[in-house]
């Protein structure tokens, strides 16, 4: 039987975590990121990303935030036999600001792949008869996606 080598979660090196502005200027948020979790689903055609942030320059007025910025982070698990993985994001939001002290807030940013936006915008229009589930959902893929 083979033996399987599981990993934790969260096990990963951050090379690069970056918000981008509406006006295409980049700014590095490794220093201000208390986590960051990317979730996959099967239910959903597109990630999420959620960085916690510790924020005491006042991120969200001096960048500023506007909802138009885009999120880019390379990560890889710790062994040395992966690359990095570098995936986009759209800001989708602020979540959970908690003012933690007198000058210091905490809050999520939460983003989503562009995946997202492509599923919204793709229909299929084709009906399929006399076909497994399986071959509807193969043709789908390699038609559609």
């Amino acid at each position: 039987m083979a033996e399987h080598q599981h990993r934790e979660v969260g096990f990963c090196d951050i090379g690069d975590l970056v918000i981008i502005r509406h006006d295409g200027a980049p700014y590095s948020l490794l220093n201000q990121a208390m986590s960051v979790v990317i979730i996959e689903s099967l239910l959903n055609p597109f990630l999420t990303i959620r960085i916690t942030i510790s924020d005491a320059v006042g991120l969200i007025e001096s960048l500023p935030i506007i909802g138009e910025e885009h999120i880019y982070i390379e990560f890889k698990t710790k062994s040395d036999e992966f690359n990095y993985v570098k995936k986009f994001f759209r800001l989708q939001g602020i979540d959970t600001r908690v003012k933690a002290k007198s000058r210091l807030d905490v809050f999520d940013i939460v983003g989503i792949s562009p995946e997202y936006f492509a599923s919204r915008q793709k229909t299929v229009d084709n009906s399929f008869q006399g076909v497994t589930p399986s071959d509807i959902a193969t043709n789908i893929f390699h038609e559609y996606m």
